[in-house]
């Protein structure tokens, strides 16, 4: 896995929560608590685009460059 997936992983990760007594707290940080307005205030804006940019954008760009190296090859290769 890539060092890039290991940031994801984090990021995601903290958008577990695990119930403690009457209370949710984030599981692998238990001193901060879930659903509190900070809380989906970072999950909006950090988690969120984060998770986007890896899940989404990361294999796109990757899939253009290897698409786009196949067909440079293709044309030397015709053009030989």
């Amino acid at each position: 896995m890539g060092r890039g997936y290991g940031y994801l992983y984090f990021f995601l990760s903290l958008l577990n929560c695990e119930k403690i007594g009457n209370n949710y707290y984030i599981a692998d940080e238990l001193a901060l608590k879930c659903f509190t307005k900070e809380y989906i205030m970072y999950s909006l804006i950090v988690v969120m685009p984060v998770a986007i940019f890896f899940v989404f954008t990361v294999p796109a760009l990757l899939f253009y460059l290897i698409r786009k190296d196949i067909i440079i090859g293709q044309k030397s290769i015709v053009k030989k």
